[in-house]
């Protein structure tokens, strides 16, 4: 074995090793995600500083780790989508949030909205998330109540104002179409 082809292979074992680490450590930050929505009724402000702690680890290990953590998100993680989407969504805001300069309240704060963004859907029926077929005109409807739903249950738990806008207007779209007040 040549010196370059050894090197090549110690650089891809820790590449290996890094990216069990952070699985590991994404996949107990889902189970959290995971907690936070069952608790966020039974127990609001324990709810928000669990998840704020969560924030607090995801900033410190994820937004250092780009590459790992982009191969994490592309993963299917099916089991578990709804927990996983939250937490990729949160992971992708703060990377975002970290490349325009914010400061770390600003990248924090980013991601304890994108982790609570579809907290209404717990409002949702089953049978209206899970639906692979089109949508009805009336199923639609019950769908884009999820904001309002996620922005009453954050409300009642106490959530920041800032949380509270995310939840609102995350499927607003630059060009009116979006709901739930089609803002351009």
């Amino acid at each position: 074995i040549t010196d370059a082809k050894r090197a090549r292979l110690e650089k891809l074992e820790k590449q290996r090793e890094q990216i069990a680490r952070c699985e590991e450590k994404f996949v107990h930050a889902a189970s959290t995600v995971r907690n936070i929505n069952k608790n966020i009724f039974s127990r609001p402000q324990e709810t928000i500083a669990e998840a704020s702690k969560l924030i607090d680890v995801m900033s410190e290990v994820f937004l250092n780790e780009n590459d790992t953590i982009m191969h994490l998100i592309q993963k299917n993680f099916s089991d578990e989508d709804m927990y996983f989407h939250s937490l990729n969504v949160s992971v992708l805001a703060m990377m975002l949030a970290h490349e325009q300069k914010c400061t770390q309240d600003q990248i924090k704060a980013v991601g304890m909205a994108a982790i609570f963004h579809d907290l209404g859907k717990v409002n949702v029926p089953d049978t209206v998330l899970l639906k692979t077929d089109p949508l009805t005109r009336a199923e639609e409807g019950l769908m884009q109540l999820h904001t309002q739903y996620g922005v009453d249950i954050g409300r009642k738990a106490g959530m920041s104002e800032l949380v509270l806008e995310v939840i609102t207007n995350h499927h607003e779209y630059m060009d009116g179409t979006g709901y739930p007040n089609g803002l351009k």
